[in-house]
């Protein structure tokens, strides 16, 4: 089974934050986790192949413009990974490039909509809550 996570949202509200908190959860759960690429631009953000258990795994915290979201899952599909962890926007054409590669490469994807919070604490402490949950659904996709 293939599937990509899509965490989405308008701007600012901690997609990326999120997704590096979730690539930072897979170290600790995963000691035996191997980056197989990293790929950044930048150091604040993540652009990553990793390899769990012999799945490979895609890790983009950027998905601001579809230029972006196009590029990894390209790099992504190159890699063969199995499983796909990328930011979106609510809707347009970063959402639309993910349903695009997701049919054509036959992948499941499940939306995580990320809201916002009404201070900066509620939203990291809102951010480490969902990158919990997310590192725990690819851990039940890795046992499989």
């Amino acid at each position: 089974m293939k599937k990509i996570f899509t965490v989405s949202g308008r701007s600012n509200l901690g997609k990326s934050q999120t997704i590096k908190a979730v690539y930072e959860q897979l170290f600790k759960v995963f000691p035996d986790l191997k980056v197989i690429r990293d790929i950044r631009e930048t150091e604040i953000e993540i652009r990553a192949v990793i390899s769990v258990n012999g799945h490979r795994i895609g890790v983009e915290s950027r998905g601001d413009n579809r230029k972006i979201v196009d590029e990894s899952l390209s790099i992504f599909a190159e890699a063969k990974c199995q499983f796909i962890l990328c930011a979106t926007r609510s809707r347009g054409g970063t959402t639309d490039a993910v349903q695009e590669f997701a049919q054509l490469n036959k992948f499941t994807v499940e939306t995580i909509l990320k809201i916002g919070e009404p201070d900066v604490t509620a939203q990291s402490q809102a951010n480490k809550k969902l990158a919990r949950k997310i590192v725990k659904d690819i851990e039940a996709l890795l046992s499989i």
